[in-house]
């Protein structure tokens, strides 16, 4: 018997591999046991089965005071364009 434990990431933003993703945004299950079967063996598979759901945490966004203020220099360098 084995104990295994999953680890998940947003590979869109950290990429595929473990190494180039920052403790802070990898979730984790809990800790279960799995049974390991031979080739050959007639016993059925043994899958794992995860009591938590892994929590990935969000990467911050801007707040709106700085979606305000990048809208309001689009504003003006639009009117300045048109002028």
């Amino acid at each position: 018997m084995v104990y295994v434990q999953m680890g998940v990431w947003d590979s869109t933003y950290w990429g595929k591999t473990f190494s180039s993703v920052p403790n802070a945004q990898v979730g984790f299950t809990d800790i279960v046991p799995v049974e390991l079967n031979y080739i050959g063996s007639t016993r059925p598979l043994n899958y794992p089965i995860f009591n938590t759901w892994p929590v990935v945490p969000a990467i911050p966004e801007p707040n709106i005071i700085g979606l305000l203020a990048i809208g309001g220099l689009v504003l003006a360098w639009v009117r300045n364009f048109y002028r």
